[in-house]
C-alpha cells in the first residue's frame, strides 16, 4: 500500500470538484490496487464500459451541501463520495472477492485526502461499506456482484482570501468605551510585563 506523503508534496488548493475525482482514480489506480488483482479497471462511474476486465473499481461523487465557511475565506463542500467494486460472477467466490476488496479500498478512504493538503480536502466521514442494492442483471452491471464504499468528504475550493490580512502591530485596549470606533477611548498595551 502506499507510502504516507510528505506535507511540501501535497497539493495545497483545490478549485473544481472534478479534480478529486481525478486524484482518487489516479492514486488507486497507482497506489493502492498496484499489484492487488491482475487484470483490474479503475474509471470515473459515467465512463463505466463492462470490459474484459473480471474486476472494476468505479468512482462517482453525487450531491453535495454546503459547509461552513472557513476561517481563511475558502468556500465549503460536503460531497457524497461512492466507489463501486464490482466483480464479474465467473469469478470463483465474487461475492466474497467483492467484499474483500471494499474493505480494502474503505481502509484506504479512511483519513484520505487523495494527495491534498487537509487545509483543500478534509478527512473522509462517516465511512459506510455495504453490498450494493443493484441486481447484478442491471445495466450496467449484467453479470457482476457488486459492492459500495461510501464516504462524505468537504471539500475547501479555491484560494485562500485572507492570506494579506494585516499584521498585528500592538494591542489596543479600553474598558467600556462610550463609542467602541473611537480610537481616542483606546490606550495602547505595552509590551513591557509590569
Amino acid at each position: 500500500m502506499s507510502a504516507p506523503l510528505i506535507p511540501e508534496l501535497l497539493i495545497p488548493e483545490i478549485n473544481q470538484p472534478s479534480e478529486l475525482l481525478i486524484s482518487i482514480v489516479n492514486i488507486l489506480t497507482t497506489e493502492v490496487l498496484e499489484g492487488y488483482v491482475p487484470n483490474i479497471t479503475v474509471t470515473d462511474y459515467q465512463d463505466f464500459v463492462a470490459s474484459s476486465s473480471d474486476h472494476h473499481i468505479l468512482i462517482k461523487m453525487t450531491g453535495a451541501q454546503a459547509g461552513s465557511l472557513q476561517n481563511d475565506g475558502r468556500i465549503a463542500q460536503q460531497f457524497d463520495c461512492h466507489l463501486f467494486i464490482a466483480v464479474r460472477d465467473n469469478q470463483a467466490d465474487a461475492h466474497l472477492q467483492a467484499m474483500d476488496l471494499a474493505s480494502t479500498l474503505a481502509q484506504q478512504v479512511h483519513q484520505n485526502h487523495w494527495g491534498f493538503s487537509q487545509q483543500a480536502v478534509q478527512q473522509p466521514q462517516m465511512i459506510i461499506l455495504m453490498e450494493d442494492t443493484v441486481r447484478s442483471d442491471t445495466a450496467p452491471f449484467t453479470g457482476f456482484n457488486v459492492w459500495q464504499v461510501q464516504w462524505q468528504q468537504q471539500l475547501n475550493l479555491s484560494q485562500p482570501l485572507n492570506e494579506n490580512d494585516p499584521e498585528v502591530t500592538g494591542i489596543w485596549l479600553a474598558v467600556n468605551p462610550e463609542d467602541s470606533d473611537d480610537i481616542n477611548q483606546y490606550t495602547q498595551v505595552s509590551d513591557e510585563v509590569a
